[in-house]
């Protein structure tokens, strides 16, 4: 006997395929560790499905049992590896994605923070791809200390900006009308994560970060939910530099261009997840 398991969207589907020298009177299938079946099934093809959710995700192990006429009982196991996105981090009543948002650049090994600071989407704007949330935000002083002097520096925009189905950062500075990048992310995978703390979570391994006058260099980058109130002395974007860096984003010729070699992102989580903590305290 084999057992196939695969996933499409939220139901993964099992297949058996038995053989015997006497004719099959039942296959049944079991998530591990449930003494219920999921299915029996007494005709071939012998399958059943399940509906999973972003609360599986993980590995997920099955056993399948078939019977014969004879009562003879054969067995055999299968896994796979559940992924369903969460849920966009956008309820009723608010704009895509709103509320505040810590950023963090990390050094190259995602040991320690290069840069760091907030950013506050407020506002939605129409691209050609679907709607891409739009803010300000701003640096701390000293990149490992959220105690620090936050300096507001510009406009950012989140959503898919050079494709369909894109999950995508953009940060840059206003200046003479229009706006110099500052930086460049792309998620690894297009689709959210979360921190332990549930908290809303974007990461690329290998973000683009140009210096205004100096060379760019790429760098883990990740971008976390605090909250998805928006403070009170929060000042809308500036739109016609949104604007401007909205239409800028749809240049190929500013995607991200960053070839950093993919690493474990699992120290750049921690850190995220520590300084998500501390902000809110």
């Amino acid at each position: 006997m084999s057992v196939t398991a695969t996933q499409t969207g939220n139901q993964v589907k099992l297949s058996a395929v038995v053989t015997d020298a006497s004719p099959i009177t039942r296959v049944e299938f079991y998530r591990a560790g449930n003494t219920t079946p999921l299915n029996t099934d007494t005709t071939s093809p012998y399958e059943a499905t399940l509906g999973v959710s972003s609360t599986d995700n993980g590995p997920m192990s099955f056993t399948v049992k078939a019977y014969d006429s004879a009562g003879n009982m054969g067995s055999a196991s299968t896994s796979l590896n559940v992924y369903v996105a969460p849920p966009a981090p956008t309820p009723v009543g608010k704009t895509l994605y709103q509320g505040v948002w810590l950023w963090l650049v990390f050094n190259d090994d995602a040991q320690a923070v290069r840069r760091s600071g907030l950013a506050v989407l407020n506002e939605e704007e129409a691209g050609d791809y679907g709607k891409v949330a739009s803010g300000g935000y701003g640096e701390y002083a000293v990149a490992s200390d959220p105690d620090s002097t936050l300096t507001s520096k510009g406009v950012v925009l989140l959503g898919p900006l050079t494709g369909v189905g894109q999950l995508q950062a953009r940060f840059a500075i206003p200046y003479q009308g229009s706006v110099a990048l500052d930086i460049l992310a792309d998620d690894d995978d297009n689709r959210w994560d979360t921190l332990e703390s549930g908290a809303a979570f974007f990461f690329d391994d290998d973000a683009e970060i140009r210096v205004p006058g100096g060379q760019a260099y790429s760098a883990p980058f990740g971008l976390a939910q605090i909250s998805m109130d928006i403070p009170a002395n929060a000042q809308p974007p500036v739109l016609p530099a949104a604007r401007a860096l909205l239409e800028r984003a749809k240049s190929p010729a500013l995607a991200s261009q960053s070839q950093r070699a993919p690493f474990s992102p699992s120290l750049a989580r921690q850190l995220a997840a520590n300084f998500t903590k501390t902000l809110s305290k």
